[in-house]
C-alpha cells in the first residue's frame, strides 16, 4: 500500500517540478503545519520558528499524543530547502534519530506549493532515500 502512494507522489513531483515556476516557499518558513500519515494513522503538528521547529505526533484513532514533543534545529539552505536535526539538548532521541543526526540530519526540499499546502521531498542522511509528504499550513 505504501509503495503506490510514494510512487504517485514522486511522479507528481517530477511533473510539478517541470511546470511549476512560482514556488512560494516563504509561507513555509514559520507557522503551524499539519501532516497526515494515513498509512500509520498518525497526525503530525509542526510549529516552525526561524531556526527551530517543534513536532507533536498524534494517534488519529484516539486523538491522543503518541510521542513526546520533539525539538529540532532548523537550518535553511536556500529559499526552498532546509535541514532538520534533533535538538538533543531539549529532546531525548532514540537510536534512529541519533544516527540520522550523526549523518547530517534530514534534508527537505519544498517542490510544489498549492494554496496552503506543499509537497516536501525528504532525503534522510546519506542513505539517499527520498520520499514525499504533503504538509499544510494551519496557522
Amino acid at each position: 500500500m505504501k509503495f503506490p502512494i510514494i510512487t504517485t507522489l514522486l511522479l507528481l513531483l517530477g511533473t510539478v517540478n517541470t511546470y511549476s515556476q512560482k514556488l512560494n516557499c516563504q509561507d513555509f518558513r514559520t507557522g503551524k503545519f499539519e501532516l497526515i500519515d494515513e498509512i500509520n494513522q498518525q497526525k503530525y503538528i509542526y510549529e516552525r520558528f526561524e531556526n527551530f521547529q517543534t513536532e507533536e505526533t498524534f494517534d488519529m484513532k484516539t486523538g491522543k499524543v503518541f510521542e513526546e514533543k520533539g525539538y529540532y534545529i532548523l537550518t535553511w539552505i536556500n529559499d526552498c530547502e532546509y535541514n532538520l536535526k534533533l535538538d538533543t539538548t531539549k529532546t531525548k532521541g532514540d537510536d534512529i534519530a541519533l544516527a540520522v543526526n550523526a549523518r547530517g540530519g534530514v534534508n527537505s526540499r519544498i517542490v510544489f506549493v498549492d494554496g496552503s499546502c506543499a509537497v516536501i521531498a525528504v532525503t534522510i542522511a546519506d542513505e539517499k532515500i527520498e520520499t514525499a509528504y504533503g504538509m499544510c499550513k494551519i496557522d
